[in-house]
């Protein structure tokens, strides 16, 4: 269990939007990646029912797939059904995601245990796994639900994609919609119980998506992302900024003159290539020898 870590209250590197919840962590443990939290990536969270239909299980994989793709950093649950699509569509993009658990981070202890493998490849390929519980702790009754509210706290936006009535999903809507969070869903049939909660939250105002690539549109993240990088002329090379000095997100954006939407863009496409890549929150350009 070397690679688990953990962070205080007390830490400035403890996550800010965690001190909005009535009842912040003392404090958090993870593993892989922290530094996701203070990104300027786009923290997105999808979350659903774990007895996911063929249809919401490729959904949320889709979905996740997008908005990875577009540099937004995945966040949901690690359980059953959307939560773990979400999590794959992620990895297959790519891209970042972040789990965060209602139990301990040891292998052992890393529930559902079906989904050890999971968490295993999200830790080794550049995500990272979170849990306000120290490494052995059990999942119990109400682990979940506390779970739930770190999610809300963490995300800009939450999507929620299949969920029933009284589906552990809607508690994170209902924490998110307390600390002002945008919440979108996606509809389902009308007489099929395991979109019922889904169908009620549209009713009672949640932004309706109805395609996978609605999620960018919500986002705001179309057309700018789509951008390949020979097309992007404007402001500096991000190669050439970062051959020079490693430079975070946000100082790219200040030093090449281009959005956000672009600098992730181009950054996620470069990391895919194996041009750059992050260490302590700072991109680092890779020298080619020729």
């Amino acid at each position: 269990m070397t690679d688990i870590s953990h962070i205080g209250r007390a830490d400035p590197l403890f996550p800010a939007d965690l001190w909005h919840l009535v009842d912040p962590p003392k404090e958090l443990f993870f593993r892989g990646q922290f530094h996701l939290l203070q990104d300027k990536h786009p923290l997105v969270g999808i979350v659903g029912t774990r007895r996911a239909d063929p249809t919401g299980r490729r959904l949320s994989r889709r979905v996740g797939e997008l908005l990875a793709q577009a540099g937004c950093t995945v966040v949901s649950g690690l359980a059953l059904g959307i939560d773990a699509e979400a999590h794959h569509g992620a990895l297959k993009a790519g891209g970042h995601t972040v789990a965060v658990l209602g139990s301990g981070l040891a292998d052992r202890t890393i529930t559902p245990q079906q989904h050890l493998g999971l968490a295993q490849q999200i830790a080794a390929h550049g995500g990272l796994l979170l849990s306000e519980y120290p490494p052995t702790y059990p999942a119990g009754k109400y682990t979940y639900p506390a779970r739930n509210r770190i999610i809300a706290a963490l995300v800009s936006h939450l999507i929620v994609i299949q969920a029933p009535v009284g589906s552990g999903a809607l508690i994170t809507v209902d924490h998110a919609l307390q600390l002002g969070k945008s919440v979108a869903a996606f509809p389902g049939p009308s007489l099929n119980a395991a979109w019922a909660g889904t169908n009620q939250l549209l009713q009672q105002g949640a932004e309706v998506l109805c395609e996978p690539e609605d999620a960018l549109q919500w986002l705001g993240l179309t057309g700018q992302q789509a951008l390949p990088l020979a097309k992007n002329p404007e402001g500096h090379g991000i190669i050439e900024l970062l051959l020079q000095e490693a430079l975070s997100t946000e100082e790219l954006v200040q030093k090449s003159g281009k959005s956000v939407a672009q600098i992730l863009h181009e950054l996620s496409s470069l990391e895919l290539a194996g041009q750059v890549w992050r260490v302590a929150g700072k991109w680092t350009a890779r020298v080619q020898k020729s």
